[in-house]
């Protein structure tokens, strides 16, 4: 489907400028061959330079323009698809003078397009590589020219070009040596982090793509063994959330928080006089400052660092996500009043719960789990989750405050499928909120 102007301005409201849905590699893994039948997501062709450039200074209002990482229902491709790519990336700095963030596969890279992006700086790559190994670079990605992604890389560390990795964790089908390789090969390239993604599958997915329960587990212990190992943050997605207490996964190689001293487990007990509540707002806390003074806790005891940086630029500070606290108020102020059925996600439910146990234990909140049923499988973010998950998860007992999550329903107010959430409101005694 061609996307409406909503989702585009959506998308560049998060910053995200798009250019294309085409990509030239065939990821087994990619979500796009294993969705449901009926899903309302939109695909681009190459988009005209000029509308892409004229969206630009909206999407720059976040400090810095993104292409190529989706936030929206827009399909993002591989934006070296593009035949103007370079001019574009050209043309949006003259017109916004924002710093420039592109996510790429790195295929379609060579020595002279590097030399181009080297000179945009400030810009920064993020390189989906996903896998050193030739032979599952072809059998996996249908890479048929498996050595030009390895040779990018190489070149963007000798011009200088700072990037950060990723690489979908594919354990049950390549081995744990497969993706420990690839986070050493981009470790010793010069990455400055490395997110490790383990995909989620749908009930449509081969069998061969399926992984165990206890996969993320071990990815989760592994990406802590590879960030002491290389002194950079490699991260694991979706991140496993055992507490609230604002611990780092890492710093960024040559950031602000490195240069402060900071380093993977330190405990934030207190930045600018606040004493963060939750990894999220220790992040939000840190970025807000020019020179933020922070309160360590690690394991030579507890020392006071400043974190000198450019105004609302980021310190350069690694957490796994855990929670909101400005949603957390909205659902505290709501149970002042009556009792309130949060309706969430598998994988929100533990941050949920840690933030709201007092409403927990007093009756005031409950917590209910909806499980993915339209996608099935392993899936179990809130943004995948449709109105006929709630329906179906929906206690017998209503009354009170129902809360879902919004971002189940993007700007229209509808989900994946185009239902509304106005059905769920229907069939609930009391009010309905998006969180």
């Amino acid at each position: 489907m061609t996307a409406p102007a909503a989702e585009l301005r959506s998308a560049n409201l998060a910053g995200v400028l798009p250019l294309t849905s085409a990509c030239n590699l065939g990821c087994a893994f990619c979500n796009l061959k294993w969705n449901p039948p009926g899903l309302r997501t939109y695909r681009l062709g190459h988009r005209d330079p000029v509308t892409v450039v004229s969206e630009a200074p909206l999407a720059a209002t976040r400090g810095a323009v993104t292409i190529g990482e989706s936030a929206t229902r827009v399909d993002e491709g591989e934006p070296f698809c593009h035949p103007a790519v370079l001019e574009i990336l050209q043309a949006v700095r003259r017109a916004t003078g924002a710093s420039l963030r592109v996510t790429t596969n790195a295929t379609l890279l060579d020595q002279a397009a590097v030399r181009a992006l080297a000179r945009l700086a400030p810009i920064e790559l993020t390189v989906s590589l996903n896998t050193v190994d030739r032979t599952v670079r072809r059998s996996l990605l249908g890479d048929e020219s498996p050595d030009r992604a390895l040779e990018a890389v190489a070149m963007l560390a000798g011009e200088g070009v700072p990037f950060h990795g990723s690489l979908v964790a594919m354990p049950h089908v390549t081995g744990w040596d497969d993706a420990a390789g690839t986070v050493g090969f981009l470790a010793s390239h010069g990455a400055r982090s490395i997110r490790a993604f383990l995909p989620g599958y749908t009930s449509l997915a081969p069998a061969y793509l399926r992984h165990s329960p206890g996969t993320l587990s071990e990815l989760t212990r592994r990406c802590e063994g590879w960030t002491l190992a290389y002194g950079l943050p490699v991260v694991p997605e979706p991140g496993e959330v055992r507490d609230l207490r604002p611990t780092l996964a890492g710093v960024v190689k040559g950031s602000p928080a490195e240069a402060a001293g900071l380093g993977a487990g330190d405990e934030l007990l207190e930045v600018s006089g606040v004493r963060p509540r939750c990894r999220l707002e220790a992040y939000d806390l840190l970025t807000a400052g020019t020179a933020p003074s922070v309160v360590v806790r690690s394991g030579a005891g507890l020392r006071s660092v400043s974190v000198r940086k450019a105004p609302e630029a980021p310190s350069g500070a690694v957490f796994v996500r855990d929670v909101d606290m400005a949603q957390i108020a909205r659902i505290r102020r709501a149970a002042r009043r009556e009792r309130v059925t949060v309706l969430a996600s598998e994988l929100g439910l533990r941050a949920l719960a840690l933030a709201l146990q007092p409403e927990l234990d007093c009756g005031r909140v409950r917590l209910v789990p909806v499980p993915s049923r339209a996608f099935g499988g392993s899936i179990g973010s809130a943004g995948l989750l449709t109105t006929a998950d709630f329906l179906a998860a929906l206690p017998r007992e209503g009354g009170g405050t129902l809360i879902l999550p919004a971002v189940a329903y993007g700007s229209s107010g509808r989900d994946l499928f185009g239902a509304s959430w106005t059905e769920v409101a229907a069939a609930w005694v009391g009010r309905v909120w998006l969180i």
